[in-house]
């Protein structure tokens, strides 16, 4: 099976109504806009998986279970995912060589921009961000204008970031652990591997960045989900635009 990846808009979208799916909603204690976003998580979870697998899009999932930070999985099984979503697009990446994390990032202003990559990027990555803040201020670029290349620097190398604590499954309590330098990553939650970034236009109508790991070449598929003029579910496949590639260390 190796690696595949399925996205939809959330308006596109049904509830499942799995009694576990409601069981797990009600114990983790979602409510309003929260419960309707993780009831159709677990709609399209299950419309992917049956289309990844050649099965009726109503066949009922194994079941689903957290690890101690959230990270959901499938009992028994030997498929892994991983799940994000930004802006109304929910992006699920499935693979059955091994853990997977995915995050994906839309073009958005971020508050307190500066002071927060300065946070989070490595010294080396912030002197590039402070080059770009430069040039975008020497352009005359507002700091509410979506075309400042610092804004979009910071909000891939952030998918960077977020993918890897996504994939260790320990969430950003493990943020102030990674590290870069040149064109490797330095983590003590992740194995070793490769990490890659793709435009977020190519798998849905979102302009951004999303990143997968681990991503070696091993044959990964995209499909864009939409209803069809019956109200189905459809799946197209689409081809990715690769923009940026790193390798991930094991750090001490």
């Amino acid at each position: 099976m190796a690696l595949y990846l399925f996205s939809a808009l959330f308006s596109e979208l049904g509830e499942t109504t799995d009694a576990r799916d409601l069981a797990e909603m009600q114990r983790i204690g979602l409510h309003a806009k929260r419960a309707q976003i993780f009831l159709k998580e677990r709609f399209f979870l299950r419309c992917a998986m049956n289309y990844m697998c050649g099965r009726p899009q109503d066949t009922p999932l194994s079941e689903v279970k957290r690890l101690e930070h959230g990270k959901p999985y499938f009992v028994g099984s030997e498929v892994h995912f991983n799940i994000t979503h930004s802006g109304g697009s929910i992006l699920i990446l499935f693979s059955d060589l091994s853990a997977v994390g995915l995050d994906a990032e839309i073009l958005r202003l971020r508050r307190n921009l500066t002071s927060l990559a300065k946070k989070v990027l490595s010294a080396e990555e912030y002197n590039k961000f402070s080059a770009l803040l430069q040039a975008d201020e020497a352009a005359g670029l507002s700091a509410d204008s979506l075309q400042r290349q610092s804004l979009r620097y910071f909000l891939l190398h952030w998918t960077h970031r977020e993918c890897l604590l996504k994939h260790s499954g320990i969430g950003l309590a493990g943020l102030s652990g990674i590290d870069r330098q040149h064109q490797m990553y330095l983590s003590p939650l992740n194995p070793p591997g490769t990490l890659k970034s793709f435009k977020l236009a190519d798998i849905c109508p979102e302009q951004g960045w999303f990143t997968i790991f681990p991503a070696e070449d091993a044959g990964l598929k995209a499909f864009a989900c939409s209803k069809d003029a019956d109200g189905k579910l459809c799946f197209t496949k689409r081809a990715l635009t690769e923009l940026c590639s790193y390798q991930v260390q094991t750090s001490a």
